[in-house]
C-alpha cells in the first residue's frame, strides 16, 4: 500500500500488485534509467481511497535510488 512517486518518468514490469497511486510528473529524462512512463506486463493497481500524499503523516520513504552517470 503507498505511492509511486517520480520526478521524472516511471517504468514499471511484470505483475506488481499496488494499492494507492502512482504520480509521475514528467520532466526532462536526465539519465537513461527511463525515458518514457510505461507499464508493462499485468500490473494490479487498486486505489484504495489512500488521502493525498503530503497532507498527512502517513507518508514515508522505505526506499530511494539515484543513478549516476
Amino acid at each position: 500500500e503507498g505511492i509511486i512517486a517520480a520526478h521524472e518518468q516511471i517504468e514499471i514490469s511484470g505483475n506488481p500488485g499496488l494499492n494507492g497511486y502512482v504520480i509521475a510528473e514528467d520532466a526532462t529524462s536526465t539519465s537513461n534509467t527511463a525515458n518514457e512512463n510505461k507499464i508493462s506486463g499485468n500490473m494490479s493497481l487498486t486505489y484504495n481511497g489512500l488521502g493525498g500524499p503530503f497532507n498527512s503523516d502517513k507518508v514515508q520513504i522505505v526506499s530511494w535510488r539515484e543513478v549516476n552517470e
